[in-house]
């Protein structure tokens, strides 16, 4: 599946692909804006975020992406866990 392809399911049908095929990388706690949790997946060959208002337990929103310039919105984890993300998609080398 593409990105696009990806894009153009309904909420419900990308809560169902990230369940079935995706892989969590790691998650993040935004130090602004409202509680809630962020959770990175590596699905096919892109990412997704998937947000997480902790107050009301329901999921925000649902992005790709395949820029890493993405998460530079979040630069207190993105300087802590690039290596780890590089990594699990094997774009470094051990």
């Amino acid at each position: 599946m593409e990105i696009e392809q990806f894009n153009n399911l309904d909420f419900k049908d990308k809560l169902t692909e990230l369940s079935i095929l995706g892989n969590e990388i790691d998650n993040i706690f935004p130090w602004y804006g409202n509680l809630r949790i962020v959770r990175i997946y590596s699905l096919y060959e892109f990412l997704v975020e998937v947000e997480c208002d902790l107050t009301t337990k329901k999921i925000t929103s649902i992005n790709s992406f395949n820029d890493f310039k993405y998460l530079e919105k979040y630069p207190h984890y993105l300087k802590e866990k690039m290596f780890k993300i590089l990594n699990h998609l094997n774009l470094i080398d051990n």
